[in-house]
């Protein structure tokens, strides 16, 4: 699961045709995501995913090849948090928390944050609500 932080350890042996052989352990780190959306924004109509913002945010083009501007204007004021999210919930990119000027337009690359095609969550929040838009990277 995510919830929690865990480890894995591997034991690997490698042995030749002369009888040598040799071993090494991999540990790997798993952290929990504490920034993953909520179950419930995890749907597929993004006008029922927006909490405290009617109009949600708003982004484009939508599918994209890779770049994406995120309209964030609708926080205007406030100290806002964006977040973006596989669809299987994995934090791709964030963009911490910073006031929102009247008209701020975010430009990312998915490309460029190593996102492959898919279909990912755009998430912002600051203490009034969230928004949530989803965006579909094309080859």
């Amino acid at each position: 699961g995510c919830s929690a932080d865990y480890t894995v350890t591997r034991i690997w042996r490698a042995d030749d045709l002369c009888g040598n052989s040799a071993t090494a352990a991999q540990v790997i780190t798993v952290q929990a995501t504490p920034a993953a959306p909520p179950a419930q924004e995890r749907h597929t109509d993004p006008s029922s995913m927006n909490v405290g913002y009617e109009s949600g945010v708003r982004l484009y083009p939508n599918p994209t090849n890779g770049r994406i501007w995120i309209d964030l204007s609708a926080f205007s004021g406030e100290a806002t948090s964006v977040f973006v999210f596989s669809e299987i919930g994995q934090l791709v990119w964030t963009y911490p928390e910073v006031v929102i000027d009247k008209e701020h337009i975010l430009s990312l690359s998915l490309v460029e944050s190593n996102a492959r095609p898919g279909i990912y969550w755009v998430v912002v929040r600051s203490a009034k609500g969230s928004a949530v838009q989803r965006v579909i990277l094309v080859e």
